[in-house]
């Protein structure tokens, strides 16, 4: 395979619904208030302090995060300074332990590749394998238009870079790709 030596820099991964969950508990340990499904429309800056109207009324806040995951460029305070950038992964169909066996990734640990493009790889609890990263690519018009989602050209890259890191996963079928 591809990868013939690496650094053990002991990090980890993040399942993000569980980071997002847990975060959410704290915060609302904490006293503060979530108002899931509530849109902000318009951000304000009012003296030393920012208005946020929303579709249930308005809020007025000593700091603002924009939580926006990839759509911070529709805010217009923001859209000269944000381009959406697509990225991509491919999941595999779980693997039976024999095929997991014959892939010589005895640690099983996720890995990140990063050079021209980042390239990262990972196991999931269900024995898939999923990988992503690829090209980074930009859409005309900061285009985040559901069509884009796929993407056969960089399906078959991601194939690819699964293929060239662990060669024994040829033949292995799969269940997602997105964007």
């Amino acid at each position: 395979p591809a990868a013939i030596a690496g650094i053990d820099s002991g990090g980890l991964i993040i399942n993000p619904f569980k980071l997002v969950r847990g975060l959410n508990d704290f915060a609302i340990e904490q006293g503060i208030k979530i108002y899931e499904g509530t849109s902000a429309l318009e951000v304000f800056d009012v003296g030393s302090r920012t208005l946020v109207t929303t579709n249930y009324g308005s809020v007025t806040a000593d700091q603002v995060v924009y939580a926006t995951n990839a759509y911070q460029h529709q805010f217009p305070e923001l859209k000269r300074s944000i381009v959406p950038i697509w990225s991509y992964a491919l999941v595999t169909e779980p693997l039976t332990d024999g095929e997991l066996e014959s892939l010589n990734w005895p640690t099983r640990h996720g890995f990140v590749e990063a050079k021209n493009f980042i390239v990262f790889l990972r196991l999931t609890a269900d024995n898939r394998i999923l990988i992503g990263g690829g090209p980074a690519t930009y859409k005309a018009n900061r285009s985040m238009d559901e069509r884009h989602v796929t993407d056969d050209r960089i399906e078959n890259i991601l194939v690819s870079e699964l293929h060239r890191f662990l060669p024994k996963t040829r033949g292995v079928r799969f269940s997602h790709f997105y964007g």
